[in-house]
């Protein structure tokens, strides 16, 4: 059987997308990264071969439920070697999105997705 994953992330407002798009773009360009440039996005967490899809929005949109827009920091860079060719930011796992994050972890393990 072939595994699922899905990612669960956070999306940025128009104005921090366009800020962080323009870094994204140049470092794509001086480093040959991509021909497409991939959507921006906080990766909450990630969720391998879920039983119940239902029951799996249910428990995402409740914890959800409690949180709104958010502030984020990011702290430097992270850079993985070929064969990915990735640069990332990094986001300091602190304040709102450190609990949202661990919220989340929590529920789903308790479910029974990881």
């Amino acid at each position: 059987m072939i595994g699922v994953l899905y990612y669960l992330v956070a999306l940025l407002d128009k104005y921090s997308y366009s800020s962080i798009e323009k870094i994204q773009k140049n470092i794509s360009l001086k480093y040959n990264l991509y021909d497409e440039l991939p959507m921006l996005h906080i990766t909450l967490e990630v969720i391998n071969n879920p039983d119940d899809l239902k029951n799996l929005c249910n428990v995402i949109n409740n914890v959800l439920l409690n949180y709104g827009k958010f502030s984020i920091k990011i702290n430097g860079a992270i850079c993985f070697d070929p064969p990915f060719k990735s640069v990332n930011l990094k986001v300091e796992d602190s304040g709102t999105i450190h609990d949202l994050s661990r919220k989340l972890n929590f529920k789903l393990k308790r479910m029974g997705s990881e």
